[in-house]
């Protein structure tokens, strides 16, 4: 059984039996072009892998051995019999966490890294969760994660590697985004119109063929199992850590917004590069970042002048508050109209009473944003933060069209 979705990072503690990793240069070649410190540099590393299946699973590992930092690792799902055909663990693990379970060979391979994971999907972690990591590596295989991944990192400017397969043609593929600045392209910048109509369908695109038929995780909209070989798979995790080793060492010619294919039928391996597409709906702004203020009693509107150029802006912007929801109303016991609320609300806080009823409103998807325009907010832009949350925010986000701003 997997525990229940969680915003934050857990640790993986090593085993007592597990020793310490040695010492890198051992076996690690004389790169080169390798820089001076370039060992310095890995073993300062902290990277996130989202996925652990058949290519994250062998990437997590890859960065073990490399006696890396810290190493965080995003997975909502678990191993089934299934997954023994294509990724690289034991009967063992059927049934565990694949994040959990990944962390815990790699907490046993190197005790000098240090090891998270997260039970869930990228999505529902704190915001601000991944802000200090160079590289996230994905090996994921939904539409939803390309682009919830895609827009995060290009607010952060942190460089994202796509590792993916495609079985059929026996071609793995490894995408680097080097997410400089706000003309640096994203996964969604090559989606077509059949990705795009997925991607509205929130259909996702299973690792392993049996998670179609699997009664105990049923999709919910739609789902299309792909298939792929063990070896395939490794092909595309073993381009994917040397690609990061390439990016972040500076080896070679520059792998930033380039795409590289193997293709198994032809023995052919092909580079081209990534553009932007000016098409693409996926905001590649990065954020501005501004402190929060150190007491609760200042207002939205407070943090609206002084972000300067988006209080002057034709073009109006949307708040975004700690991971929570705008609520405006909810249904509760009270018989007859819903019943306001007008507040910031997080999901993992405990659930706002009605002062009539004294039940949990029941929160309403008409009523509720994510991210909340001036017209949700009226007169609530002048309240206190203290009065629109049930503890201090951590961040809040001011963006439109032309800018992003994040107060934390």
């Amino acid at each position: 059984m997997i525990a229940q979705p969680t915003r934050h990072f857990l640790e993986c503690m090593p085993p007592q039996t597990s020793g310490r990793l040695p010492d890198r240069k051992q076996r690690f070649p004389n790169l080169i072009g390798m820089p001076e410190g370039g060992h310095e540099t890995l073993s300062n590393l902290k990277i996130a892998v989202a996925g652990c299946g058949a290519v994250g699973r062998t990437i997590a590992i890859d960065l073990a051995r490399l006696g890396i930092a810290r190493l965080y690792l995003i997975d909502p799902k678990a191993y089934k019999e299934q997954s023994l055909l294509t990724q690289q663990i034991m009967p063992s693990e059927i049934g565990r966490s694949k994040a959990e379970s990944t962390a815990q060979a790699c907490a046993e391979i190197s005790r000098d890294t240090g090891v998270f994971y997260a039970l869930g999907r990228f999505e529902t972690l704190d915001h601000l969760a991944l802000k200090d990591v160079d590289v996230v590596i994905m090996a994921g295989d939904n539409l939803n994660l390309e682009s919830a991944l895609g827009e995060w990192t290009s607010r952060f400017r942190i460089p994202l590697i796509h590792a993916a397969v495609h079985g059929e043609t026996l071609v793995a593929q490894v995408n680097v985004y080097a997410n400089q600045n706000a003309e640096s392209p994203c996964p969604c910048c090559g989606w077509g119109a059949a990705e795009w109509e997925h991607h509205a369908r929130e259909t996702t695109f299973a690792c392993d063929p049996g998670n179609a038929a699997s009664q105990d995780q049923q999709p919910t909209i739609a789902t299309q199992p792909t298939t792929s070989t063990p070896s395939l798979c490794g092909i595309a995790a073993n381009l994917a850590s040397t690609q990061m080793l390439r990016y972040v060492l500076g080896l070679g010619r520059p792998v930033g917004d380039t795409s590289l294919q193997f293709c198994a039928y032809t023995n052919a391996t092909a580079t081209s590069p990534l553009a932007v597409s000016k098409a693409c709906p996926t905001s590649h702004l990065p954020y501005t970042h501004h402190a929060l203020p150190s007491h609760s009693h200042y207002t939205l509107n407070d943090l609206l002048r002084e972000s300067g150029s988006l209080a002057q802006a034709t073009d109006p912007p949307t708040f975004e508050v700690g991971n929570a929801v705008w609520a405006e109303a909810g249904v509760c016991n009270c018989e007859g109209a819903t019943t306001s609320i007008a507040r910031f609300v997080a999901t993992d806080d405990a659930p706002v009473l009605c002062k009539v009823c004294n039940t949990p409103i029941q929160l309403q998807p008409f009523f509720t944003h994510q991210q909340a325009s001036l017209h949700h907010l009226g007169e609530a832009l002048d309240l206190p933060i203290s009065d629109l949350c049930d503890s201090s925010p951590r961040w809040i986000a001011i963006r439109n069209t032309d800018h992003a701003i994040l107060f934390s």
